[in-house]
């Protein structure tokens, strides 16, 4: 082997997701507490069931508010592309002289 180090330029790597331990753990404890609280829920304790039936309708409203915009998302990406393109109204100065008349000055202005 030799000591001298290779020239040859670094390729670049794909880009994957970096992803720390901790996330799993957070998630593992966020899963097990949630399964306490059903647990506790199904054994009679009001506040454990109201706690669980407002996690439940968060999560239910937040689909349906996913597949609300989706569904929008989605009409307005149809109509674009079924849309025929219109001539877009330009600056009456772009050419920069001014716009035309639309009212002629009367012929006779005397103050």
């Amino acid at each position: 082997m030799s000591s001298m180090q290779d020239s040859r330029p670094i390729e670049a790597q794909p880009l994957l997701p970096q992803v720390r331990m901790i996330w799993f753990f957070v998630i593992t404890l966020l899963v097990a507490l949630g399964l306490m609280l059903v647990q506790v829920a199904g054994r009679g304790m009001a506040l454990a069931e109201a706690v669980v039936m407002t996690l439940l309708f968060l999560a239910l409203f937040g689909i349906l508010s996913m597949g609300t915009f989706l569904v929008g998302y989605l009409m307005g990406a149809l109509e674009k592309a079924v849309q025929v393109e219109e001539e877009q109204p330009s600056s009456p100065f772009i050419d920069g002289r001014l716009p035309d008349q639309i009212i002629p000055p009367r012929a006779n202005q005397q103050e």
